[in-house]
């Protein structure tokens, strides 16, 4: 059994209904309780509303329960040779409190393959499971590697907050999480990457709570044990820690989407373009909403997107240059970063020279074999883009008799 040397506060637990007003906000309120002698110096905590559906994976001494039960929270506790029928898609969060069986361990192993498909989806696993001597690697059955230097038991109270940001330490400090009397409980040495250390313990050097997202999932361990001390009396840290643990949890991870405004498009003047944004992805599955601009286009152009909410928005070019684009996704919570396209436009007359170069038939090494040749070639290349809007009836005659005019395909 642990003690803490030293410690004679206790904490008394409530849980309370918060007024419609203030339903969305989260509330740890220390306050002065009353006892027969007036004021006691012992804090009351006010638990916030519970996150989500939880999954308790019963452990040895029964402080999950304990603490679970002191925050007012409803759960499902399940052991070892219950596991294997469980559901987990019922659940948004799994809790392994600090010290689990080994037998859990193991069944959590048979069902690894199920536990890693529920933390794709959306799932979140919090883990203060602690190895011991008695239990092998407690963090084995998730679906990425977490380890420890060795086996064994490694207390001690320095704690350091790495990332102040991250939510798994909203309104904590080093003092609240370092002073439970015996608040480190392990070396983490080995974790994935992508795996965020919040804290470090600053006895060991090693990291001490860690989270990550995993696929649409989220992963905690952490080398502490938050919920003995909320059984026996340890401060408002494990508390608060905890809580934070579990609201993370149950919050799946948003992987921004990734906007791809499509390929480089070239046209002639006066042709419709049309951008191309349905290779747009997003990691959740998210459905994608869409919004373009037109950053940049020719000077005295009045062209304009036709639509910009739309995954292949068009518009008519109007003047011979450069039109470019920039494309932005939704996922329903955050913006992609931008990409980019852009048409590059030619005007009809260097379009009909591109296809009717004065030196030769196109693609050929030859020359044209007599001046009306070249002639025909504008002609019907003049007739094509009158017929599909590109050029007036007028500016047909006008091409053609400037061919007509010229010594293209004449004697050398």
């Amino acid at each position: 059994m642990k003690r803490l040397a030293g410690i004679t506060a206790t904490l008394v637990f409530c849980a309370s209904t918060i007024s419609s007003a203030n339903a969305q906000e989260e509330q740890f309120n220390v306050v002065p309780s009353s006892s027969a002698s007036g004021i006691s110096a012992e804090p009351t905590f006010t638990a916030p509303p519970q996150p989500g559906s939880i999954l308790l994976l019963d452990g040895m001494d029964g402080t999950g329960k304990r603490a679970l039960d002191k925050f007012g929270y409803t759960y499902t506790a399940v052991s070892a040779a219950g596991l294997a029928s469980v559901n987990f898609n019922d659940f948004k969060i799994i809790y392994m409190p600090w010290y689990p069986y080994q037998s859990m361990v193991d069944a959590l192993n048979s069902r690894k393959a199920d536990l890693a498909k529920w933390i794709s989806k959306g799932g979140g696993i919090v883990v203060n499971a602690e190895w011991k001597p008695d239990v092998r690697n407690p963090y084995s059955f998730l679906p990425v590697t977490f380890d420890t230097a060795a086996e064994g038991w490694y207390h001690g109270d320095g704690v350091h907050i790495i990332d102040p940001t991250h939510p798994l330490v909203e309104g904590l400090t080093d003092a609240l999480l370092g002073n439970w009397g015996s608040s480190v409980h392990g070396k983490i040495t080995v974790y994935p990457s992508e795996a965020t250390v919040v804290t470090t313990a600053t006895s060991f050097g090693s990291a001490h709570i860690l989270g990550m997202c995993h696929q649409a999932g989220k992963i905690i361990v952490a080398a502490n044990d938050p919920e003995w001390h909320i059984a026996y009396g340890g401060g408002d840290g494990p508390a608060r820690f905890l809580y934070n643990e579990l609201k993370w949890a149950s919050i799946p991870c948003n992987h921004p989407p990734v906007a791809d405004a499509g390929p480089n498009q070239s046209a002639i003047q006066r042709e419709e373009v049309c951008f191309d944004g349905t290779s747009s992805s997003d990691a959740d599955n998210d459905p994608l909403t869409y919004s373009w601009t037109l950053t940049s286009w020719p000077a005295g152009s009045t062209a304009e997107l036709d639509n910009p909410t739309v995954d292949k928005p068009c518009l008519t070019t109007d003047l011979p240059g450069t039109y470019k684009v920039s494309l932005i996704v939704n996922d329903g919570t955050v913006d992609s970063a931008p990409s980019t396209a852009e048409a590059a436009v030619i005007s009809y007359r260097d379009a009909i020279n591109q296809l009717c170069p004065c030196e030769g038939p196109r693609d050929t090494a030859g020359n044209w074999k007599n001046h009306g040749g070249y002639v025909s070639c504008v002609a019907k290349s003049a007739e094509s883009f009158l017929a599909n809007g590109l050029i007036t009836e007028a500016e047909k005659d006008e091409v053609c008799s400037e061919a007509g005019q010229s010594s293209c395909g004449g004697k050398k």
